[in-house]
């Protein structure tokens, strides 16, 4: 994936310069004066990497991707053209030195003024914080650090340049501007006379492309493919570890049937580190993917995505959520809920009153058009068993409470009981329930039902909850009207 991006990256530089150098030889009519201003591109972008490197700002496919190059070679264009027509103007009369001078001098100030215009536009980015600031703000620094440098090599190096390299200048007429400025020149004769109609025009565009607006979509971040997916299989809360570890190779079996999966790796549970907390309900697989070139022919991502989730759906009472490894850990820190950037908590105390607003919620976005992977947490949150001691009926049977806590902590996690003395060391001997006696609360209740009360619970900062968790497919989550509403 790394690789891919730097790929990415110099590819869309390399072109992005030979475009710009293209254009500039074929409306510049003049092989130095192009190459002049396309020196300024090398140079542009050194200044970004080492004022970027300088700060401590990293860089990435969206800072770099983001250059443009036309606005990059906007002030040494500007520069060379007033050269050009400053030396034709002055033929015979100044020198060749003396019409660049004046010439700077003379758009100067402009392009000092129109490069810190662009500039300062930048500094709603320069302010973004959290999630959006780490991602965003690299851009505008990488941005401004090359317009800067543009900004110097404009003023100070394309005349020391321009004074070097087009002495002896012949100008030659273009014929694409002349042919342009035939087309022109008849044109703003006819807005300048019809002054009233140019209005009306100006504010009809105005207004339509307000309307425009409004029916475009919007996204936090555009698709990027990382190259892999990251698939997240949801098991029933109660399943065993045991059951769970069953079904995971049968998940990786499937997805490596299709030919176009290099490699797959699975996480049952929370990792040995604990820095992220899921129950052995959750299996999370990172699906390594062959190059795009390698696949059938015809074969899109999405394409693929339908085909897995199909054969997956075998598996019966599994829920899939897939998505890509940088963007998955997005979605969880932008939206706080494992597989989907989009999610919606119910909190309260009352069961029965979550399960009634939790279908309504369901039924009314799973009508809104674009809605993909609609799952819920069926008991979000970590599940506890609680046991309470009936005091009264355990003092009839004359047992402690501390008692009835020792037995039930022993049998569920275990509890040293004894030590194993050998010569001078001292090993702690652990005493636990049998396996086969922990497959549900059930057992806890049948023995300890005289004197205890068993319940399963689930909880989330201490109160009960539900979640969904929802994707946007073939449409943009912008603007996004839909007949679902809201009741508090």
């Amino acid at each position: 994936m790394i690789n891919r991006t730097v790929r990415t990256v110099e590819r869309n530089l390399a072109e992005g310069a030979f475009l710009a150098v293209l254009v500039l030889l074929f409306f510049l009519f003049n092989v130095r004066a192009a190459l002049i201003v396309a020196l300024v591109i090398p140079l542009a972008l050194l200044a970004a990497f080492a004022l970027s490197y300088l700060f401590g700002i990293p860089a990435n496919l969206i800072s770099l991707g983001a250059i443009d190059f036309g606005i990059i070679v906007d002030g040494a264009v500007i520069m060379v053209e007033a050269i050009f027509a400053k030396i034709a103007h002055d033929a015979g009369t100044k020198t060749v030195d003396e019409s660049i001078i004046a010439a700077a001098g003379e758009v100067g100030t402009p392009i000092l003024f129109s490069q810190a215009i662009i500039i300062l536009a930048l500094l709603p980015i320069f302010t973004l914080q959290r999630v959006e600031g780490r991602l965003f703000r690299p851009l505008a620094f990488t941005l401004s650090f090359a317009m800067v440098g543009a900004l110097v090599c404009s003023l100070t190096l394309i005349p020391v340049l321009a004074s070097i390299a087009l002495k002896n200048l012949k100008e030659r007429e273009n014929p694409l501007l002349h042919w342009a400025q035939a087309v022109y020149e008849p044109v703003l004769n006819f807005f300048l006379e019809s002054r009233l109609t140019t209005l009306m025009i100006a504010v009809c565009a105005v207004l339509i492309g307000g309307m425009v607006f409004t029916k475009l979509g919007t996204d936090f971040l555009p698709k990027l493919d990382e190259g892999a997916m990251w698939v997240r299989a949801t098991m029933p809360n109660s399943i065993s570890l045991q059951d769970a570890a069953e079904i995971t190779p049968q998940i990786r079996q499937i997805l490596l049937s299709f030919p176009e999966v290099k490699t797959t790796v699975t996480q049952l549970g929370r990792p040995d580190d604990g820095t992220d907390p899921a129950g052995v309900n959750n299996a999370e697989t990172f699906v390594d993917l062959k190059p795009q070139d390698e696949w059938k022919s015809g074969l899109t991502k999405p394409q693929l995505i339908e085909q897995m989730e199909a054969k997956l759906k075998t598996i019966p009472g599994v829920d899939y959520e897939f998505s890509q490894p940088i963007t998955d850990n997005i979605d969880e820190a932008v939206s706080g809920v494992k597989g989907a950037p989009n999610s919606i908590k119910i909190f309260g105390d009352d069961l029965v009153e979550l399960q009634k607003l939790s279908d309504q919620i369901k039924n009314a976005v799973s009508s809104v058009p674009g809605i993909a992977q609609l799952s819920d947490d069926q008991l979000g949150g970590q599940s506890q068993l609680q046991i309470e001691i009936d005091r009264a009926r355990a003092a009839r049977y004359g047992l402690n409470a501390s008692d009835i806590q020792n037995v039930v902590e022993t049998a569920i996690g275990g509890k040293a009981a004894s030590q194993v003395v050998e010569g001078e060391r001292r090993t702690g001997f652990c005493s636990r329930a049998k396996r086969q006696s922990k497959r549900g609360w059930q057992f806890y209740t049948a023995r300890l039902g005289r004197i205890c009360r068993a319940r399963h619970r689930t909880r989330q900062n201490s109160r009960r909850h539900r979640q969904y968790r929802c994707r946007f497919a073939r449409r943009n989550a912008g603007f996004a009207k839909s007949s679902c509403g809201s009741e508090n």
